[in-house]
């Protein structure tokens, strides 16, 4: 369970043990009743401590843990700046490196869409595209506790398999073929 969760849950067994303290107070009860309804809310108040010193700490732990891939998003953020994101071919191979759309997506697009279109819907996927690239490379440095370089260093692979892939190149041609409509 995360922070929140946990903390929930120590609320819930706190205003349980609140509940049953008042009805112990406010029925007619025998004395044994009264005193085991006693002893469940001092149960549950010693969970609900428990709990909230467990929340405490998984609070602690989800701070660092986003404290550590902010500071990797910036160094991957560094990494990508330096990755060639200029002509149709590199902005294509990007998207598809990242994982967030198809090639069938991107096929479907150049047979249905105008060239100016296609601008948009290249420049936006492109956006996406490296954002999900931060993203994904920095959870996984902290996650997987590898240096950024060494995850940014497998990406740049990816990429340039993807560059290289016989498909990328017919789909960079089709794609180029149609954006020159446009110049």
């Amino acid at each position: 369970m995360n922070a929140n969760e946990l903390k929930n849950q120590a609320a819930q067994a706190k205003r349980t043990s609140t509940a049953i303290s008042s009805l112990s107070k406010r029925l007619a009860l025998s004395e044994a009743d009264r005193q085991a309804l006693k002893k469940a809310a001092t149960i549950l108040t010693t969970a609900s401590n428990q709990v909230k010193s467990e929340a405490k700490s998984a609070k602690r732990t989800e701070d660092a843990r986003n404290k550590s891939i902010a500071a990797a998003t910036v160094e991957v953020k560094k990494i990508i700046a330096t990755w060639p994101i200029d002509t149709i071919a590199d902005k294509l191979t990007i998207i598809l490196a990242s994982g967030s759309y198809s090639g069938q997506l991107l096929q479907i697009y150049v047979d249905e869409k105008d060239a100016a279109e296609l601008s948009w819907y290249l420049n936006t996927m492109v956006t996406n595209a490296v954002n999900a690239i931060i993203d994904e490379a920095a959870y996984r440095a902290i996650v997987d506790r590898k240096p950024v370089a060494n995850v940014m260093e497998h990406a740049r692979q990816q990429y340039d398999k993807k560059k290289a892939d016989v498909k990328v190149l017919n789909l960079v041609k089709q794609w180029d073929t149609k954006m020159q409509i446009m110049v």
